[in-house]
């Protein structure tokens, strides 16, 4: 328990002084004809939770199972995204490059041993689903991050029953990423919301979103899964679910509309509230509940209280009610 404490500790009190730095720093974010901010904000915050989050597991014991080789695989691949999309803070980086060091930075943490159990023989189909899915989370976190505490909140929220499943399931390493990992957030996330202070920047966003992924593919159970995929993969990234759709099924509709995949916009379900009155509080903590719910979902399934078919039934009723709603505000809104 004393480890927990000296983790929390080193984590939370590293992650707020380091926001506090940046913060001081100046380097700010204009606002402009896409943002959702009106005033100039410091930008570079995610650097607080990385800081935060390595310091705070120096406390930590590495897990027997995990070879020295590929901690040092997964921590070169984090360090790798964190300087391409800090570099992308501050000067621009053509998405094409950015996509092809997103992908080495994939294949480094298959190359690490984690990638994604399928049932098949089908050879480097787990090493291309695994890619892909982690670029998506990496892309998704970063499309997300448009509001005031909307990314950070989510994330920690859904490491907490991130953590609880992993209890469930006695994997003592994913608890430990996870507490690790939520105090650096918090640490951090009293700067970002309800008024931001800081913005997590694209050095934050990605590294977030790598971490649930890194979390999603360590908390696989078996090596060869009775279902397509394993449960616990699909139970860890379930509570985000929100996010991962609303980036999803942004992206298709920009595609039936014919509009540029990878030119800025305002079209997210997040921001076409925002746009019909909301206020990032009230729209972020919206994303806030929904996680909370999907997070009891994916707890109760974890105890065999729910089948996936059940919480993929709810989550799916939930978040059809969640797009009429944000259609319904944005109509009313250009009405009026």
């Amino acid at each position: 328990m004393s480890t927990y404490i000296i983790t929390a500790l080193l984590a939370v009190a590293s992650s707020a002084i380091l926001t506090r730095l940046i913060i001081r720093l100046n380097i700010v974010d204009e606002p402009g004809s896409r943002s959702s901010h009106t005033h100039p904000t410091p930008r570079g915050g995610g650097l607080a939770i990385i800081g935060g989050f390595f310091i705070g597991m120096i406390a930590i014991r590495v897990h027997p199972s995990l070879e020295l080789w590929s901690l040092g695989m997964i921590v070169s691949a984090i360090l790798g995204l964190v300087l391409i999309s800090l570099f992308d803070d501050f000067r621009s980086v053509p998405y094409r490059f950015r996509l092809i060091v997103q992908a080495i930075v994939s294949m480094m943490i298959v190359a690490a041993g984690l990638k994604i159990h399928l049932p098949t023989a089908l050879p480097f189909l787990d090493v291309g689903l695994t890619v892909l899915g982690l670029m998506f989370l990496i892309n998704a976190s970063n499309f997300i991050d448009g509001l005031n505490g909307l990314l950070s909140g989510s994330v920690l929220i859904a490491l907490v029953f991130i953590a609880w499943i992993a209890y469930i399931g006695s994997s003592l390493w994913i608890i430990q990423l996870c507490w690790g990992l939520a105090w650096a957030i918090l640490g951090f996330f009293f700067f970002n919301f309800p008024k931001a202070k800081i913005f997590l920047g694209d050095v934050g966003s990605t590294f977030l979103g790598l971490m649930v992924g890194i979390l999603a593919l360590s908390a696989q159970d078996s090596q060869i899964p009775t279902l397509l995929i394993d449960p616990n993969f699909f139970l860890t990234l379930f509570p985000l679910s929100f996010i991962w759709v609303d980036v999803t099924f942004t992206l298709l509709r920009r595609a039936i509309l014919r509009r540029p995949l990878t030119q800025a916009h305002r079209d997210h379900l997040y921001q076409l509230l925002h746009r019909s009155g909301w206020s990032h509080a009230q729209v972020s903590s919206l994303y806030f509940i929904g996680t909370t719910l999907l997070g009891m979902l994916s707890v109760l399934c974890a105890l065999h209280y729910l089948s996936l078919l059940q919480i993929l039934l709810l989550y799916g009723m939930l978040q059809i009610i969640l797009i009429l709603f944000v259609f319904s505000k944005e109509i009313f809104f250009r009405k009026y």
